[in-house]
């Protein structure tokens, strides 16, 4: 029995998102647990999938830390 973190606020692909990095390996037939992989990714086993989605994530965070977090604060008064 897999341990699928569930999170019921976050939306859906958060929710798939969960299921592969628990099983996506071990999943035969998407529809089987409620999801459908879209007609471009079709081709790629889950477990492919679920990398591509993990390092465009991380990608995504990278740079959301390098525009928030290394840089001045935007909205900060200036001092004169």
């Amino acid at each position: 029995m897999q341990q699928v973190r569930f999170v019921e606020h976050h939306d859906e692909y958060c929710w798939v998102f969960s299921l592969l990095k628990a099983g996506a390996g071990q999943i035969n037939n998407a529809r089987d647990f409620g999801f459908d992989v879209d007609l471009r990714y079709r081709n790629l086993p889950l477990t492919v999938l679920r990398d591509q989605i993990d390092q465009e994530f991380y990608i995504l965070s990278e740079a959301h830390y390098e525009r928030y977090m290394l840089s001045p604060d935007l909205f900060r008064e200036r001092t004169r």
